[in-house]
Order: C-alpha cells, then sequence, then structure tokens
C-alpha cells in the first residue's frame, strides 16, 4: 500500500490527493463533498504524499468516525521526529567547550 508517489516540487497533486482521501471516504463509508475536498487540499497539498497517506492510515487506526480536517492535521509528524541520533564521543577539549557552553544556558 506504501507506494513511493510522484510528486512535484515534493508537493502532493490533487490526483495523488484523491487517491489517498479515497482510503479515508472507503473506510468511514463516507463521500467527501467537493467543497470540503478543495478546502482539504488547499490545507494540505504543502505535504508530501507519503506523509499525508501516513496522516491517513494513522487516522484510520485510531479514529473511530470520519476525522476532521484538524484532526487528520494534527496526526502530521514533525519533521525532526525521523532524525536519527547518533551517540557521538568528545575528546577532553571538546567536552570541556561543550560543558562551558551549557553553563550558559543554564
Amino acid at each position: 500500500m506504501k507506494e513511493k508517489m510522484k510528486e512535484k516540487n515534493g508537493k502532493m497533486d490533487k490526483r495523488n490527493f484523491r487517491k489517498i482521501t479515497e482510503m479515508l471516504e472507503e473506510n468511514y463509508n463516507k463521500k467527501m463533498d467537493i467543497r470540503i475536498f478543495g478546502l482539504w487540499y488547499e490545507e494540505l497539498k504543502d505535504c508530501t504524499a507519503n506523509e499525508y497517506q501516513n496522516m491517513v492510515i494513522e487516522a484510520i487506526k485510531t479514529k473511530k468516525f470520519m476525522p476532521t480536517l484538524a484532526e487528520i492535521k494534527e496526526l502530521k509528524r514533525p519533521k525532526w521526529f525521523d532524525i536519527e541520533v547518533k551517540k557521538v564521543e568528545l575528546d577532553a577539549e571538546n567536552k570541556i567547550m561543550l560543558e562551558e557552553l551549557l553553563k550558559e544556558f543554564q
């Protein structure tokens, strides 16, 4: 299901948006009005297709009723959420410099 969707300039086009939104409509057995569809697209078009698809899948997993636009937007994961954290070993000199810097923020 999570196929890589083509995007222009990193943004989702209406065709992909429609395809993903149909997942919501089918799951909740509720067709989205064309005006609501347009509003949702305007609010979410800066998401990538994969981001929107992840939001929709999370909604399907967690929402008993058809989610509102606000509920869908709340499900967007911050970009930093996917950042890999690596442990860094500091030599004695860099450790002292870091400790000095941290003192300024306390």
